[in-house]
C-alpha cells in the first residue's frame, strides 16, 4: 500500500525599515511573497519519495538590506532564495 502526502507554505512579509528608523543606516525594503511546496509517497515501511519546490514563483526578493558601515556608498543584501527544487528517495532498514 502506499501513503500520499503533500503540504505548502504561503510567506508573507511586509515592507520594512532594515534597522531602526532613526538610524542613518537604515533602508527601506521591500515585502515579498513566496510558495513553497512538497510532496511525499511512501511505499509499504521502507520506501518514501519526496519532492519539494522552495519560493515557487522565483520571487527576486531581499530578506535584508543594509548599508555597510565599512563602505557607506555600498549596500549589502540578502536576497530570498531563489527557485530551488529537490527529489530524494529514501529508503528505511
Amino acid at each position: 500500500s502506499a501513503e500520499a502526502r503533500v503540504g505548502g507554505v504561503v510567506r508573507i512579509v511586509g515592507d520594512r525599515i532594515s534597522a531602526v528608523e532613526s538610524s542613518p543606516l537604515s533602508v527601506p525594503v521591500d515585502g515579498y511573497l513566496t510558495v513553497d511546496l512538497n510532496a511525499s509517497v511512501t511505499f509499504g515501511e521502507r520506501w518514501t519519495i519526496r519532492g519539494y519546490v522552495r519560493n515557487l514563483t522565483d520571487e527576486q526578493a531581499r530578506i535584508t538590506s543594509s548599508v555597510a558601515t565599512t563602505n557607506p556608498g555600498f549596500l549589502s543584501t540578502v536576497p530570498v532564495q531563489p527557485r530551488t527544487m529537490g527529489l530524494a528517495l529514501d529508503l528505511s532498514f
